[in-house]
């Protein structure tokens, strides 16, 4: 399972594309302006296996990297000429505002590596220097112990000191790791990343940190044992509960970002899509997924397995997709 597509806002978004990693998006205040490319690269991670550290966040003006773009190992499938994965194949990507001065992007990638690029934000702005630029350079590149296939950006409140801003991975063996944002120069080689828990022997497909009206954290994760864990954040050795009810794997989780919302959605192996309260840890819903006529019977379905699920800010909608399916289904949640 890959996190490829996240959105920022109504106006940008970052999406994994094989090898390659893109953020995407236009000004808020001009809805004719054209759409703002720019790709994200890799960093230099295969170097050293022990890296961990601040790149020297580097912007590629436009008429330097016309008709230099860098070369892509990987055929269009994302595999390399002898059919394995190309080490630069994304796996995860995420987006976040960070407070009021930056917007941070997250690039997870075969070869174990999370390269995290910073746009500063200025008078509400943050896509006007990406006009004359096509390509960005990590402002911090981590090197991990796992392949991470699944992000998410968090703030851990400090009591005496200043908020520290990391992003959590989670991983294929089904721990959840955090990574701050901004590290001091590493000179030990010292990995930066703190476990925060794990699942027995369970790849994780999802990982939400989410904040209620009252500003109680909650970390959100989802597996293939087909359940959904609940742990307070940012201390997680602390869990709440667990949202059980699919037969089979969870294919992907996502979580409503308004305050006041506590609804979740998460989608199956076993065919099903369900909306939850993680909250008061309940069942509010369940739907059956897409079934699809056999080609060879017509009188004959097959139930298709969802492959993505995305919930509304709100908790109004949830939108859910399928593999080799060419059609977004939509479910009204607030009728639940």
């Amino acid at each position: 399972m890959k996190q490829l597509l996240q959105i920022l806002d109504n106006h940008t978004f970052i999406v994994g594309l094989n090898d390659r990693a893109y953020i995407v998006g236009r000004e808020h205040k001009n809805e004719d302006a054209s759409c703002i490319v720019c790709e994200l690269l890799p960093g230099s991670a295969t170097k050293n296996n022990n890296y961990n550290g601040n790149e020297q966040q580097e912007a590629i003006p436009k008429s330097e990297s016309m008709g230099n773009d860098h070369e892509s190992s990987s055929k269009p499938d994302g595999n390399t000429n002898n059919g394995s994965p190309s080490l630069k194949e994304v796996q995860a990507v995420a987006i976040s505002q960070v407070g009021d001065d930056s917007v941070w992007c997250a690039v997870s990638r075969y070869e174990k590596s999370l390269s995290l690029y910073c746009l500063p934000v200025k008078d509400g702005i943050y896509l006007e220097e990406l006009k004359a630029i096509t390509k960005i350079a990590p402002k911090t590149l981590h090197k991990t112990t796992k392949r991470a296939c699944c992000l998410t950006f968090a703030s851990v409140p400090g009591s005496k000191s200043p908020q520290l801003d990391v992003i959590v991975a989670g991983d294929l063996t089904g721990d959840a790791t955090a990574f701050p944002l901004r590290v001091v120069e590493n000179r030990d080689n010292k990995a930066h990343g703190r476990l925060l828990l794990g699942h027995t022997a369970s790849m994780l497909t999802g990982v939400k940190v989410m904040t209620d009206s009252t500003g109680k954290m909650s970390i959100l994760t989802s597996d293939r044992d087909e359940k959904v864990r609940i742990s307070q954040f940012p201390n997680t050795n602390i869990v709440e509960g667990y949202l059980l009810g699919h037969s089979s794997f969870i294919s992907a989780m996502d979580a409503a970002t308004d305050l006041d919302c506590t609804k979740c959605a998460t989608c199956s192996g076993d065919g099903t899509v369900r909306l939850w309260d993680y909250e008061t840890v309940q069942e509010i819903a369940v739907a059956e997924a897409v079934a699809e006529k056999s080609e060879q019977d017509d009188e004959r379905e097959s139930q298709l397995i969802p492959s993505g699920v995305a919930i509304s800010p709100n908790g109004a909608y949830v939108a859910v997709i399928y593999d080799k399916y060419l059609k977004v289904q939509i479910f009204n949640a607030s009728e639940a």
